[in-house]
């Protein structure tokens, strides 16, 4: 198709498959990740990629614990380990995260953690990551560049999300378990829905509105108007699927809902929870708070 995307390398290992962007060369070099597997450069950006797969079976050998109260498969699916690869180096000086979760807008079911970290000669850089699920393994695209050109990289990288391929559709994610039995079928809710229909979407709309143009009458030493608009809209939704889940929680133990899957709306239990669901975080005033302060932040020191 004339004016689409360019794709170039086709990468598989194992039961999992990725076609490259063609602006992600394929290079021999010294390994970045542990177990690395391929890796290049991103050419747009100047950055470079690497990927590597996790052998599943160590991170889910927790089912003695849980004696079958929780589905641990649903529990760690991709975005969940996202959050536990965030969690692991969270203590790393000068590592900021801005987002950790599903891939938004991509599939709820591929992880992302976006963060900024020092970089050559004092630079910052920003470093996106994708997770993907298979039936053995955890698979870690990582791919970085300095923080100017995060516009570069970020386009390229929601096409990677988009077009990583396991052998076996991924088990739906688990959101909230009370661990009871006798509780009928599980509902599912949208967080990507809910955000998007609440209130607090539209406040951080116009948070980030209100940031750019900030910015643009007094630019940034460290990071152009355009860049850190790209920045601060991972920073917001972020700070909107943490408030998300919370509320998440809330709303399952306030109706008695034993076990909420990430997944299509369907139903009249789904149906309550999900409005319950946005109706929680119209109310969360402090949603707004935690936007403006966590903005503010990537504004001033990305």
């Amino acid at each position: 198709m004339i004016g689409g995307p360019c794709w170039g390398a086709v990468l598989e290992y194992g039961d999992f498959s990725l076609s490259l962007p063609a602006s992600f060369e394929v290079e021999d070099g010294p390994p970045v990740l542990v177990g690395q597997w391929s890796g290049g450069r991103h050419a747009a950006s100047g950055g470079g990629w690497a990927i590597r797969s996790l052998e599943a079976g160590p991170y889910l050998d927790v089912r003695r614990r849980v004696a079958g109260r929780v589905d641990v498969n649903a529990a760690l699916s991709a975005d969940r380990f996202a959050m536990l690869a965030m969690r692991e180096v969270r203590e790393t000086e000068g590592l900021r995260t801005l987002f950790v979760g599903p891939a938004d807008g991509i599939d709820s079911q591929v992880g992302r953690w976006i963060f900024t970290a020092p970089g050559p000669q004092a630079q910052r850089w920003v470093w996106w990551h994708v997770y993907w699920r298979t039936p053995t393994s955890f698979v870690e695209f990582a791919a970085w560049a300095p923080l100017e050109q995060f516009p570069r990289l970020e386009e390229d990288l929601q096409r990677v999300e988009s077009a990583g391929r396991s052998t076996v559709k991924p088990t739906e994610t688990l959101l909230f378990e009370s661990g009871e039995k006798g509780c009928g079928p599980p509902a599912r809710v949208d967080r990507s829905a809910a955000i998007r229909q609440s209130r607090r979407f539209d406040d951080a709309r116009e948070i980030l509105r209100q940031g750019h143009e900030g910015a643009r009458a007094n630019p940034s030493p460290t990071v152009s108007p355009a860049a850190g608009l790209r920045l601060a809209e991972h920073r917001a939704m972020g700070v909107l699927y943490r408030h998300t889940e919370t509320c998440v929680h809330e709303v399952a133990r306030a109706r008695r809902v034993c076990t909420v899957l990430e997944g299509e709306v369907k139903g009249a239990t789904s149906r309550g929870l999900q409005d319950a669901l946005v109706s929680c975080l119209d109310a969360d005033a402090k949603l707004t708070e935690d936007l403006g302060q966590s903005l503010e932040a990537v504004w001033s020191s990305p």
